[in-house]
């Protein structure tokens, strides 16, 4: 038995509120696996080609009390995507066993939230989504209010990404996108269209009932979402230890509820504060990455002295927003009712330090991406029209009369609430700071495998104190 803070009686205080019942699922792990076809269907008809392997383990637990509040738990654990496709002897896997997995190095020492346990395993925690939603409990005339609308709740939701390296390899991720587009079936279209509108229909009504829930005052929402998002790594060739590469961290990303001012109290009712930090871009080999993600260099050595070996592209830089918020329900008949959005971001630092073996990495990149996608192109055998989902899509009859039906009812609800809301008029506010915004531009050696590394500056440009409203 459990009592809730937001339940009161007059007279005795916190009202019992004891769990209903709860339920709980774990699973150690779920793989997926792609495979080919047999790399000799003459001597080896049947067998199959192992291409990617994605494995996680998986938690949940749920429980309801009994005044309909209720949590919700929910962990994926071990998340790893394999390369199957290479060979073990390879420098490449040597450098890059994996093609997603969790990123260790460079982080916080763990702690004990990091991880997750399944039957007596510990598990690196990949995906952490809690939410609680406390329903009040108010007395009127002696008599406990039911209704949702009524009594209000608070609903607390956080969310855990933990950061991840994706690697970028071509032979396993054409391989897989080949493999995955010999399922589009008439009957696979069928299902895309039905379930994009349903999923369409579905997001308007969420959107509708968030508004609904900022607007209600007795209705409160705690957000806390702290993503670490992945590190993308690009190298030119995967197995060559000196081939130039690029890694472009997306940082971190915080959105969380702030205590308002007193000033911005008056004016609204919530204020919420979004967060980006870390991001950068750099350069370097495949070697001296792997080297630096796996110790700490810190004091220098003989290459590091005679050239550098990882390069910021773009220096670490952070953009903050505060967003404060005043939803006004779209039942409001008062005149004087305004929904007002203010939105103030600002830009403390962003540097570019571009070069030009990088500029000439990127040229190389973007030309093998579009030689590759050609060539894929052209020996990809020609599909019937009803098999093409993302260009030209030709769905059948069923399908497209259900996704027309969909989207009707989803036009006809948008329309009714664009109609309800024209008497409520929005004010939305937008404040852009930025101190500083520098470029700096140099020539730099050809072949990044030279000693000594050498650089001539060619531009440095630098914009202060940029404001904008």
């Amino acid at each position: 038995t459990t009592t809730d803070d937001d339940c009161f009686d007059d007279n005795s205080g916190p009202v019992e509120n004891p769990i209903t019942w709860t339920a709980s699922v774990a699973c150690k792990e779920i793989a997926i696996q792609i495979n080919d076809e047999s790399s000799d269907p003459i001597r080896f008809p049947h067998a199959a080609t192992p291409v990617i392997r994605f494995s996680c383990a998986w938690a949940q637990d749920q429980c309801w009390y009994q005044n309909g509040s209720w949590d919700v738990n929910c962990s994926l654990a071990s998340v790893l995507v394999k390369d199957l496709t290479a060979i073990p002897s390879n420098q490449s896997h040597a450098y890059f066993p994996n093609l997603i997995s969790r990123k260790i190095f460079g982080q916080e020492i763990s702690s004990h939230d990091d991880f997750v346990s399944i039957e007596g395993k510990r598990l690196r925690m990949g995906l952490s989504i809690s939410i609680e939603r406390r329903l009040h409990c108010i007395r009127e005339k002696g008599k406990y209010l039911v209704n949702d609308l009524d009594r209000g709740s608070t609903t607390s939701s956080r969310v855990r990404i933990y950061p991840m390296e994706v690697v970028y390899s071509t032979v396993p991720v054409e391989v897989a996108t080949r493999v995955l587009g010999t399922v589009k079936t008439p009957e696979m279209v069928d299902d895309y269209h039905r379930m994009a509108a349903a999923a369409h229909g579905w997001q308007q009504r969420q959107k509708k009932k968030l508004l609904a829930a900022l607007a209600h005052k007795s209705k409160k929402i705690i957000v806390d979402v702290d993503v670490g998002a992945p590190e993308l790594l690009i190298p030119e060739d995967i197995n060559d230890p000196e081939s130039p590469m690029l890694a472009i961290d997306l940082g971190r990303l915080r959105l969380y509820n702030e205590e308002s001012s007193t000033e911005a109290s008056l004016d609204y009712d919530d204020q919420w504060c979004l967060s980006l930090s870390n991001i950068q871009v750099r350069s370097a080999t495949v070697a001296s990455f792997c080297q630096q993600s796996s110790s700490d260099i810190s004091n220098g050595t003989e290459t590091a002295e005679l050239r550098p070996s990882i390069r910021h592209l773009v220096e670490p830089f952070s953009l903050d927003f505060i967003i404060a918020t005043r939803i006004v329900d779209e039942n409001n008949q008062e005149s004087t009712a305004e929904t007002k959005v203010r939105v103030s971001a600002t830009l403390p630092r962003l540097a570019f330090n571009l070069n030009s073996s990088s500029i000439r990495l990127i040229s190389r990149l973007q030309r093998q991406w579009e030689k590759r996608r050609s060539q894929r192109h052209n020996s990809l055998p020609d599909l019937p029209p009803s098999l093409i989902i993302n260009t030209g899509t030709t769905p059948t009859n069923s399908s497209r009369d259900d996704a027309k039906n969909e989207n009707h009812r989803n036009r006809e609800a948008s329309a009714g609430e664009s109609t309800q809301q024209q008497g409520i008029s929005r004010v939305i506010q937008f404040d852009f700071t930025a101190p500083l915004i520098g470029l700096r531009l140099e020539e730099d050696n050809t072949d990044f495998r030279n000693r000594p590394y050498t650089s001539t500056a060619l531009l440095d440009l630098a914009f202060r104190g940029i404001r904008g409203t």
